[in-house]
């Protein structure tokens, strides 16, 4: 089923819910909800942004069972809620408020940005590293997060990510 919008353009019924759930969370965000944490990613390895899109339809549970992903209010099946390549172009995937699947147990209350790398191997472009921090700062400022809230994925999980390199950037640029 398919609504006219304007000439030549219609949308499903699901492009009108995910508009309407992007909605809901630009309504909560007016009225305070805040993310409690940043949390950076890497890629681990050189996966680019659609790559790593079609492989997030899929998600493998610790149990070897395989459920769905979840489809963004951007139209994005990326867990993260930006993704940073490496010329340090940043796409948003989720909204700041959407649900992510990037870290276990803060998917709810987290942004999550996954830069394209792996930098246990490499450090980050410049180009990624001047957007990371703009794109940390800017948010800092929105939700009046402190830099104890931002972190690496390595701080709540058993795991290498963000890689040894950016996590010592993170350390570096945003002390506690």
């Amino acid at each position: 089923m398919s609504f006219f919008l304007a000439p030549n353009k219609f949308m499903t019924v699901e492009e009108i819910k995910r508009k309407i759930m992007f909605l809901k969370l630009e309504i909560q965000k007016l009225m305070g909800k805040k993310p409690d944490w940043i949390i950076c990613h890497h890629g681990g390895g050189d996966y680019n942004l659609h790559q790593v899109n079609e492989s997030h339809k899929w998600w493998k549970l610790s149990d070897g069972s395989i459920v769905p992903g979840i489809l963004s209010s951007l139209d994005w099946w990326v867990g993260y809620q930006y993704w940073i390549n490496k010329m340090g172009f940043i796409t948003q995937c989720r909204h700041d408020l959407e649900e992510g699947a990037h870290t276990l147990g803060l998917n709810k209350n987290s942004i999550g940005i996954c830069l394209e790398g792996n930098f246990n191997k490499k450090m980050p472009t410049t180009q990624q590293l001047s957007a990371l921090k703009d794109l940390i700062d800017r948010k800092k400022a929105e939700y009046g997060l402190v830099n104890r809230k931002i972190e690496g994925h390595k701080f709540f999980a058993n795991k290498d990510c963000p890689g040894h390199r950016l996590y010592k950037w993170l350390c570096q640029n945003y002390p506690t």
